[in-house]
């Protein structure tokens, strides 16, 4: 696995780390507007060449990456700051850190599709995708959509991954700001979601009962 991902982390402290090296500067928020627009504004970062640089250096794909999906990474990267930060106050640190993270993995077989994100811990995978929304109007057809996606991306991994036990999340957000203005519920969805993510992990990948 860790030859078909952009970004490999043997624990969730190196991801952490990873991120604090990028030094992106005064923080980033999870802000409406298309992704292109948010893009413009860091179109010229260091960290944003950091990124692009590193998706070439691995050869998985056969494009460059885009300015949109930059954005989107770096929203990501906002919710798993929180996750990890959730995930271990729910399990330990003991099990905490015997958790590896795959980032931007390439499904073999698959036409390039990609995960965003794989958690593992011993013999379980959980496939996480994330979608960032405007409002909530479509949460749930978004949440579909998205869980037929990762059944999918499920499938294709079992053809080549044996002796694991898989899980799907989706996890779908709201943009949490609008220009400097904070959406206060929103928010509170989002930190939600996280919350209960975390106890997913918590009871189907760590085995911890109710």
């Amino acid at each position: 696995m860790k030859n078909d991902t952009l970004l490999y982390f043997s624990k969730p402290n190196e991801f952490l780390d990873f991120i604090d090296s990028l030094k992106m500067y005064n923080g980033w928020t999870i802000r409406s507007g298309t992704m292109n627009n948010r893009g413009e504004t860091i179109r010229d970062r260091s960290y944003t060449e950091t990124l692009r640089e590193l998706f070439r250096e691995r050869k998985l794909f056969r494009r460059n990456v885009s300015i949109a999906e930059i954005v989107s990474w770096l929203d990501n990267f906002v919710y798993m700051k929180r996750i990890l930060k959730e995930l271990e106050k729910q399990v330990g640190t003991k099990l905490y850190n015997k958790t590896e993270i795959y980032v931007e993995y390439k499904i073999r077989m698959s036409k390039m599709m990609r995960i965003d994100y794989i958690l593992k811990y011993d013999d379980k995978i959980c496939l996480l995708e994330f979608r960032t929304l405007d409002n909530f109007d479509k949460l749930r057809s978004t949440w579909s959509k998205k869980k037929t996606e990762l059944l999918i991306y499920k499938e294709l991994m079992q053809n080549y991954i044996f002796g694991h036990k898989f899980l799907t999340y989706a996890f779908i957000g709201v943009f949490e700001y609008h220009r400097t203005t904070p959406i206060q519920n929103h928010i509170e969805h989002n930190y939600k979601q996280v919350e209960y993510y975390t106890k997913y992990l918590r009871l189907f990948m760590y085995g911890f009962s109710e």
